[in-house]
């Protein structure tokens, strides 16, 4: 895992570089076979912008690798030129290019083949991951009717029947209606329970039902959090059905 970082800081660093001159030449060539890249800015003596060391290597190989012209001042005019100035006003020091084509725009292409290579490979594998985590966190649906029949299909096998219009359909119905946690006053006084008490013993009794009817036991339907209230499991889908 080390190298690949390495290899991919590298070649982000490669390719930074490439377009940098790739812009500098379309942006300031105007007919001009060179173009010039600052090294060193100095305004009144204070530095203002230094070349990263990265990127002063990366001109040398550039012009190894052949797809390159580099003209550079000697090193020693360079300071001569600094000292001369009093470091009065702006002062820029760099290198002149000259591309050598069509080997910068094929250089320049590779690049940019090998960072789009890594970052499809990053999408792809961010969607592959959010498809398995979909599969993984798919719903299961349940049904509510009219008629008070809380059921999977099919629905001979696993129906939980209760009265149309009781409080345990309305209960139901309730917090299909309003999602997240509903207060256990709030279920009381919507359904029409007398006390906080009673509904929560109804509440046991319809979770005790639902496993047992519906055969669910690996979760629960009914959520319950102390001083939150009650929800419906979210790995779970109740649809009503008006019919």
């Amino acid at each position: 895992m080390k190298i690949f970082n390495a290899d991919r800081q590298k070649n982000l660093e490669t390719n930074n570089l490439l377009q940098k001159i790739k812009y500098e030449v379309d942006k300031f060539q105007a007919g001009e076979d060179r173009v010039f890249l600052p090294i060193l800015e100095l305004n009144n003596g204070q530095l203002i912008y230094q070349m990263n060391p990265t990127d002063k290597s990366l001109l040398q190989k550039f012009k190894k690798w052949g797809i390159i012209e580099l003209f550079e001042r000697d090193l020693k005019e360079a300071n001569r030129s600094l000292k001369n100035s009093k470091l009065k006003g702006l002062i820029v020091e760099g290198v002149l290019i000259k591309l050598v084509e069509p080997k910068f725009s094929q250089f320049c292409k590779k690049y940019e083949d090998k960072i789009n290579e890594k970052s499809d490979k990053k999408i792809n594998k961010r969607l592959e991951e959010k498809q398995s985590n979909k599969k993984r966190t798919k719903k299961i649906n349940l049904y509510l009717n009219q008629n008070g029949d809380l059921y999977k299909k099919p629905k001979n096998k696993y129906c939980y029947q209760m009265r149309e219009g009781s409080k345990r359909h309305r209960l139901i119905k309730f917090l299909c209606e309003n999602k997240g946690y509903q207060k256990t006053s709030l279920i009381t006084n919507q359904v029409g329970y007398n006390n906080d008490e009673i509904t929560g013993g109804e509440i046991r009794k319809i979770k005790n039902n639902i496993n047992n009817f519906l055969k669910i036991n690996d979760e629960k339907v009914l959520e319950s959090k102390k001083g939150s209230g009650y929800k419906i499991n979210l790995k779970y889908k109740i649809k009503l059905i008006n019919k």
